[in-house]
């Protein structure tokens, strides 16, 4: 699936095989990384929703040869379960490659209502 959606972003035509996938992303992202000096910002919406296999999936997609630089930037952004999923010991060599983890908390009721009378000053 994430294999299948990827290829769709780099405009290539999905194979049958998930092998095949992997290297139909993999060749633009070192394209851009290693001859247009350019980091892919690749960023995942709503991935607390997604299961064990597509995270598994990411961990092989962007595991490129040991290099000093990042090919490729992932941004997962979800809901506070999905530090709760990255926890787990099956998806340990994923939270290895985890540069950074950041938490965002709500607004408070005080914050949300000031907010709220500042939009409508405007």
């Amino acid at each position: 699936m994430l294999s299948y959606l990827c290829c769709a972003i780099f405009g290539a035509e999905p194979a049958s095989r998930k092998t095949d996938n992997f290297k139909l992303i993999q060749d633009p992202v070192n394209y851009l990384a290693l001859e247009k000096r350019i980091t892919p910002v690749i960023i995942i919406n709503e991935a607390s929703h997604m299961n064990g296999a597509v995270l598994s999936d990411l961990k092989i997609l962007f595991n490129f040869e040991m290099d000093s630089r990042d090919r490729a930037v992932i941004l997962l952004a979800g809901q506070p379960q999905l530090n709760n999923t990255l926890r787990l010991n099956a998806h340990e060599p994923l939270r290895q490659r985890l540069v950074m983890n950041y938490n965002m908390e709500g607004l408070s009721k005080e914050e949300g209502r000031i907010s709220c009378e500042e939009s409508r000053c405007r």
